[in-house]
């Protein structure tokens, strides 16, 4: 892509890459942000784009990624807050401490019997705590089918909690 053809380009799509983080982030700085970052990113590829390919899709892919990156960048943020002031408070004992890393490490391993697509849906539901409305901006799907994916990923990780429950019991 020449360096006319991508300003060209920018100034076409630089509305549709607001409107992404706009839905997105329900505000016009991150919007902003996100279709500079968009555009920014393709900028810096644009010797090993063609314009045959699908600029617009890749542009709009660029977009969505920021934006879950983005949002992923604030929540750990916002976690580790938590974390640091759970940890202050004085009902924490090493009892409580020792319980949730057991129960962090049985959900990883109910997580890693989820179709990848199911796991997919769910971690950025829990880790980035988008609402369905969010998901469905950045993943494309129908958000009745990410209720439905959310509800069957959420089935399987609990009955393979309650079976790794259950052998963890018979095997002591």
């Amino acid at each position: 892509m020449t360096c006319d053809e991508f300003e060209h380009f920018a100034r076409e799509q630089r509305v549709m890459l607001f409107d992404i983080g706009r839905r997105f982030f329900g505000n016009d700085d991150d919007a902003d942000d996100v279709a500079q970052e968009a555009l920014l990113r393709l900028w810096m590829v644009r010797e090993r784009v063609d314009m045959k390919t699908n600029v617009v899709g890749l542009a709009k892919k660029m977009a969505r990624n920021y934006c879950i990156s983005r949002w992923r960048q604030r929540n750990h943020l916002v976690t580790e807050e938590l974390n640091e002031e759970i940890v202050r408070s004085e009902n924490v004992t090493p009892q409580t401490i020792l319980e949730e890393s057991e129960n962090g490490i049985l959900l990883q391993r109910a997580m890693s019997h989820l179709q990848p697509a199911y796991r997919r849906l769910f971690l950025i539901k829990q880790e980035a705590a988008m609402d369905v409305s969010q998901m469905s901006a950045i993943t494309g799907m129908a958000p009745h089918t990410i209720e439905t994916m959310l509800s069957r990923a959420r089935k399987q990780l609990y009955e393979e909690l309650i079976k790794r429950k259950g052998n963890e019991g018979t095997t002591h």
